[in-house]
């Protein structure tokens, strides 16, 4: 799951206060963080673990998940697909 790949790399540079989580799939963006039973809690747990973590060490940051249909070709979310397919993420901070 590339959201977890991206909040993985994120929560984890000291500087960073706010995450956009940009994706084209409502269902991905609603599972992302849901604990309860479903085929992908495990990553979700690992992501909402991370969260847990990141946001206990600075009470003022935020993450806000955007959801962009592909078929806009929005500059910034394909920017960002392209970095993904890229593995580009080990430079991110």
């Amino acid at each position: 799951m590339a959201i977890r790949a991206g909040l993985s790399m994120a929560t984890r540079c000291p500087e960073a206060q706010s995450i956009y989580v940009f994706s084209d799939s409502h269902s991905t963006i609603r599972k992302a963080t849901n604990v309860f039973r479903h085929s992908g809690q495990g990553i979700s747990l690992e992501i909402c673990r991370d969260l847990l973590w990141w946001f206990d060490t600075d009470g003022g940051r935020r993450v806000t998940f955007v959801y962009t249909p592909s078929r806009m070709r929005w500059k910034v979310q394909g920017s960002a697909h392209q970095r993904a397919h890229r593995r580009a993420l080990s430079h991110f901070c």
